[in-house]
C-alpha cells in the first residue's frame, strides 16, 4: 500500500531536495515498528498509546521514506503533519 505526499517545502537530504515522499507501508514489518519502538522510548517517549505519538509516527516515515529521522523534523509543520497524520492512519487501523 503506496502513497505518494507532494510536500509543500522540499526536503532537503544530503544535499538533494525532495518534493514527493512515497510511503509504501508494505516496507514495514514487526521488526520495524519494534526498532522504532525501542529508539522512541530512547528519546524518551513514553505514550501509552504509541500510534499516537508523533515522535513515534515520525520515526516509522523516516524508516519507510528512507530519510533521517532529524531531516523530517525540520518539515515545516503543515508537511510535518501530512507525513505524520498518513502514518498515524496507518498505525490507527
Amino acid at each position: 500500500m503506496k502513497h505518494v505526499i507532494t510536500l509543500d517545502t522540499a526536503l532537503k537530504v544530503n544535499d538533494k531536495e525532495i518534493k514527493k515522499v512515497e510511503i509504501d507501508f508494505d516496507k514495514v514489518n514487526g521488526r520495524v515498528l519494534l526498532e522504532c519502538e525501542k529508539l522512541v522510548k530512547g528519546l524518551g517517549d513514553n505514550s501509552v498509546i504509541l500510534p499516537l505519538s508523533m515522535t513515534f509516527q515520525a520515526m516509522v516515515a523516516s524508516k519507510i521514506i528512507g530519510v533521517p529521522y532529524d531531516d523530517l523534523l525540520d518539515l515545516p509543520s503543515s508537511d510535518f503533519l501530512k507525513v505524520t497524520n498518513e502514518v498515524r492512519a496507518f498505525l490507527m487501523r
